[in-house]
């Protein structure tokens, strides 16, 4: 399972990047992130696509944000996970060090509002109905799977 941290933040997201590629970490979207059960799912399936080579991406770290954003193209991936404001979401394989989180801002506790899971739903064009059925985060894991298979 990964490491989550939440981190209010003045970097650009390039910054981030550098401060935590060794940690085999990424910089999401903080209400992505917040799907703890999606992203240690999407974690599991960039690491199946690496050992059976069927990687849409040469990095490990870009394989995995394309599982989580359900698309085989990288730049579309990238965009999509981006961090827009000043709140970042980072999941990580590996323990962040502090002096590295303290370097990238202020840890801070977050959580998704309800209005914040509809959007994320309407993003991954997941209809209202579906969810009256399954939870969000069964229904993400079902599509990332799916979405590197077309």
């Amino acid at each position: 399972m990964p490491n989550f941290y939440f981190i209010k933040t003045r970097l650009k997201n390039k910054e981030i990047i550098s401060s935590i590629k060794e940690y085999k970490a990424i910089s999401i979207r903080p209400d992505l992130a917040s799907l703890k059960g999606f992203i240690s799912a999407a974690l599991l399936a960039a690491k199946a696509d690496f050992s059976r080579h069927e990687n849409v991406a040469n990095d490990f770290a870009v394989q995995w944000i394309c599982r989580i954003a359900c698309k085989r193209n990288i730049n579309q991936a990238l965009d999509f996970v981006m961090p827009k404001g000043d709140v970042v979401g980072i999941a990580s394989e590996n323990p962040l060090p502090k002096s590295v989180l303290s370097k990238m801002g202020l840890p801070i506790k977050y959580s998704n509002s309800k209005t914040a899971l509809q959007n994320i739903a309407s993003e991954y064009s997941i209809p209202p109905k579906a969810l009256e059925k399954y939870g969000l985060e069964d229904l993400l894991i079902e599509k990332s799977i799916v979405s590197m298979l077309e």
